[in-house]
């Protein structure tokens, strides 16, 4: 068991199991996910645990990590809204090169982080809803490994930004995660050559999703369906 007091002392729990040393730390909001889940392909790219902070108060658990690490850099997901200037000024204070990647939305959020996951485009990419965590959550290990970008959807309507990025990216094929209450046929029908892994609830989607990779590990992380924190830092 990994655990901490807190979602951010299980983050470094993690981050301490995984990681002696690191370059760069991705750190994203603790209350909501979709910014650190769209984080998790390039948290992979970049060999960079994934640590938690609230919105204006940067917990001393994360800092002394960061230190502990020997990071030269702090990825920041998402917007001052997501994670304020004072806390890159915090960071910068202690001699930090901090790199804050957003968008206007989340959905934009996770386009600015595809760009920067796969500069020169990419030929897949994953799409989920973008309001609900457990599909996507499932999803996030094996696109990170296949360094596929996760886009973000509404159930029934495909933002424009996502649309504008499949194409900006040349992407030809899609993986949907989810039944067709979280991402719809009709948003389904807009992306390219799009597959859909999906079971009857968020359990036999997990089990779906590890199927479909083909997924055979001497190891895996169990985690809850019901809370996204410490299922996104271990991603």
């Amino acid at each position: 068991r990994i655990k901490g007091d807190t979602r951010f002392g299980t983050a470094v729990g993690i981050s301490q199991s995984g990681w002696t040393k690191a370059d760069t730390v991705i750190l994203a909001r603790s209350d909501d996910y979709a910014d650190a889940l769209a984080g998790v392909p390039l948290a992979y790219a970049l060999d960079a645990p994934i640590l938690l902070t609230r919105p204006t108060n940067l917990p001393d658990e994360t800092l002394d990590e960061i230190m502990r690490l020997g990071a030269e850099k702090v990825i920041v997901l998402g917007g001052e809204g997501a994670i304020s200037s004072d806390i890159v000024v915090q960071l910068e204070k202690t001699g930090l090169n901090v790199e804050r990647i957003s968008g206007s939305t989340r959905t934009a959020t996770a386009v600015e982080i595809a760009k920067r996951l796969a500069p020169e485009g990419t030929d897949k990419a994953v799409v989920v809803n973008g309001f609900d965590f457990p599909d996507a959550l499932s999803v996030a290990s094996q696109a990170a490994i296949q360094g596929m970008p996760i886009l973000l959807t509404q159930a029934n309507a495909l933002s424009e930004a996502t649309a504008e990025a499949l194409a900006d990216l040349g992407v030809t094929e899609t993986i949907v995660v989810g039944g067709k209450s979280v991402v719809s046929d009709d948003v389904m029908s807009q992306l390219p050559n799009a597959e859909r892994v999906s079971g009857s609830d968020r359990v036999e989607t997990n089990i779906a999703v590890q199927e479909h990779f083909n997924v055979d590990a001497k190891h895996m992380y169990v985690a809850t369906g019901n809370n996204f924190a410490d299922s996104l830092t271990g991603a």
